[in-house]
């Protein structure tokens, strides 16, 4: 019965090291009461979570399923946008997206392209040109699966978030993602970030997706 218990609590430490050494997190707080958490997971492939908690709340009041990296880690990441009330968040993961809303403690997961929001004038030429003309029509945009930059510093949401380039009424926060890992460590466990919309770029076309 000893040794059981014994080998029972190696494994639970080894699990345990394993969660710490496989998984990053990283929290921002979006309302007064609410917080969008970030999770990835490196196993046998790579996976990325979101999560919505509530201050008063123990745990999570709301996660979406986890979304498989298909070419990790240069896929991962979140753009994370906010309706002028601040009462609905759209969170831009290019597989999918994903609608938070606090006030019902909930997040739905779509692959219906009606439920983008709209596009500004610039998001619609670009949706129309192509790929192939975006620097020409938006000089030095940025994609929103890629690292981020060591050198860029994670934050807060801004206090008074700026309008979003590519989709009318609403206004971009910031991006979650991998950082660029250190070259002792490799990609998995690396870091994870919360870079505000003060601190890097919004990327093109954010919300626009891809379901497998």
């Amino acid at each position: 019965m000893r040794r059981a218990i014994i080998v029972g609590g190696i494994l639970a430490l080894c699990l345990a090291g394993w969660n710490i050494y496989s998984r990053r997190s990283t929290r921002v707080d979006i309302t007064a009461n609410h917080a969008l958490i970030f999770t990835v997971a490196w196993g046998w492939g790579m996976d990325q979570q979101l999560t919505l908690s509530h201050r008063w709340a123990p745990g999570s009041v709301a996660a979406s399923e986890w979304i498989e990296i298909w070419k990790r880690p240069y896929n991962s990441g979140m753009a994370v946008y906010a309706t002028q009330r601040g009462d609905r968040f759209y969170i831009g993961t290019s597989y999918k997206m994903l609608i938070v809303d606090p006030s019902q403690r909930r997040i739905v997961s779509s692959c219906d392209t009606t439920m983008i929001p709209q596009r500004t004038a610039l998001g619609e030429q670009l949706l129309l040109r192509g790929r192939d003309s975006y620097e020409m029509i938006d000089p030095g945009g940025v994609d929103l699966t890629r690292y981020i930059r060591q050198d860029v510093p994670a934050g807060a949401v801004p206090e008074q978030p700026r309008p979003s380039r590519y989709y009318a009424g609403l206004r971009y926060l910031g991006r979650f993602g991998v950082v660029g890992p250190d070259r002792s460590v490799g990609s998995r466990g690396s870091e994870v970030r919360f870079v505000p919309a003060e601190n890097e770029r919004e990327p093109r076309l954010a919300l626009q997706f891809h379901c497998g």
